[in-house]
């Protein structure tokens, strides 16, 4: 049965020998949906048509319907209906697991907003609940996250020479440079954790985009959530300041790519994400 988890409650797994309940999700909405799609188009007064308007993706809203029967007693429902009627009313976001006929599973944050927890019984024995989640990230992602750690690193190698030569020539600094595999079909985030020390004017980068972060003390650390360019200390405090002019949002493309670090400093920076799906 592919496999479906809410809030680490395993919502479909049939017979469970165990408390001699059965547990089966019916159907769910919206999760192999788009989600909501304003492209905030503008209509033109003098010419046909419309100006395209910067596009966005509204929250995800997924349904579940599900039904719950007993082989023992009927007194054994009321407990797990408190059980779903809790998380549907918990005020903090969890998360939701849904996996695939390809093997694959996806989680997306959510917690039930406006829709109420739904619960009608069938039989003194069995009940169909409903619960309506809203995702705020619209994205699915891969339960599993990856993690790759960026150091500086200094040229070296070549031929001596015993000639010397009335020019001097410095060693460069070579780029750190990792593959980030993304096998969804969306940008994915990146979480950055940078540990000093580190120079200021260290440049994480794509190719195209930067971050260019200000100098940190040895042990100093600064997470920064690359796609939205927020900078945090552990514990929450801003670092804001910390993000330098000529700053620009880091996502990891569909199908990956490489990034680099291009500085100096023995600190480093370790990048985590998750391949990420609409």
């Amino acid at each position: 049965m592919i496999p479906v988890t809410w809030d680490g409650l395993a919502l479909n797994i049939g017979d469970d020998p165990a408390t001699s309940l059965w547990w089966v999700i019916e159907d769910v909405q919206g999760w192999l949906d788009t989600p909501p799609l304003d492209g905030n188009d503008i209509d033109r007064a003098l010419s046909d048509g419309s100006a395209y308007g910067p596009k966005v993706l509204g929250a995800r809203q997924v349904v579940l319907q599900g039904c719950v029967l007993t082989d023992g007693s009927p007194a054994d429902l009321p407990t797990i209906r408190d059980q779903l009627a809790g998380k549907a009313a918990a005020r903090t976001p969890v998360t939701l697991a849904i996996g695939d006929a390809a093997g694959r599973t996806l989680t997306a944050t959510v917690r039930a907003d406006t829709d109420a927890f739904k619960h009608t019984f069938l039989s003194p024995t069995a009940f169909r609940w409903q619960a309506t989640l809203t995702a705020a990230d619209p994205r699915l992602y891969d339960q599993n996250a990856q993690t790759v750690t960026l150091t500086n690193a200094s040229g070296g190698g070549g031929r001596g020479y015993l000639l010397t030569f009335p020019r001097h020539y410095a060693l460069a600094t070579l780029p750190s440079t990792a593959w980030l595999p993304n096998a969804g079909n969306a940008e994915a985030p990146v979480v950055a954790l940078y540990t000093g020390p580190l120079t200021s004017g260290l440049r994480l980068t794509d190719g195209t985009n930067s971050i260019f972060l200000a100098a940190l003390n040895p042990g100093e650390q600064v997470y920064i959530q690359t796609d939205r360019l927020i900078a945090a200390a552990p514990g929450g405090a801003s670092r804001a300041s910390y993000i330098l002019p000529g700053s620009a949002p880091l996502t990891v493309a569909p199908g990956g790519e490489q990034w680099s670090l291009i500085g100096t400093g023995s600190g480093s920076v370790q990048l985590s994400w998750q391949s990420s799906w609409w």
